[in-house]
């Protein structure tokens, strides 16, 4: 039976009406290429012109909640910095935690962070607070503040032939 000229119209209208309605997947991440602050601060390397404070800004990849679609995962902390080619101090920041709720302080999660010193060297310290076995223990701590603003600090030891000790402080704005 072929659709009234009305019927045609109203279906037509129902279509469009179901396509030009916003869908969640088409909301901006606000997690995504944020204005990010770094400071990290090196102590006891064995080599110790890498011992200092670093720092940079720009722009990471990811900064915030990463739970990839795991209930495990819903209160996770990601943060891929920069987001492109740096020559700043702080060369890169990859951290993970699973569970990082704001004001709680977490012992499992997983920090590796690169410095450049000149043109004497870029070493990449890790943090696998995440894994007992290798013994690097560490603290992580996000805060929230007004404005949308995520504020994560660490302090923990990474293995480098030694102990060395890593603290970061690390802002990202919306």
């Amino acid at each position: 039976m072929p659709l009234t000229p009305r019927a045609t119209f109203t279906l037509a209208a129902l279509a469009f009406s179901v396509l030009a309605m916003p869908l969640d997947a088409q909301r901006p991440d606000s997690t995504l290429l944020r204005p990010t602050r770094v400071t990290v601060r090196i102590l006891n390397d064995p080599d110790a012109v890498y011992n200092g404070i670093y720092q940079a800004s720009g722009i990471s990849t990811k900064c915030g909640l990463a739970d990839y679609g795991y209930p495990h995962r819903a209160h996770s902390f990601a943060v891929m910095f920069p987001d492109d080619t740096t020559t700043h101090d702080v060369t890169s920041v990859n951290f993970d935690a699973d569970t990082l709720p704001a004001g709680a302080a977490r012992s499992s999660f997983y920090l590796a962070v690169g410095i450049r010193v000149g043109s004497t060297g870029s070493p990449l310290y890790v943090i696998r607070a995440n894994d007992p076995q290798y013994n690097e223990p560490g603290t992580a701590l996000l805060t929230r503040l007004p404005g949308g603003i995520d504020s994560l600090s660490l302090v923990g030891t990474a293995t480098k032939g030694r102990k060395v000790q890593v603290e970061m402080t690390l802002v990202c704005d919306p």
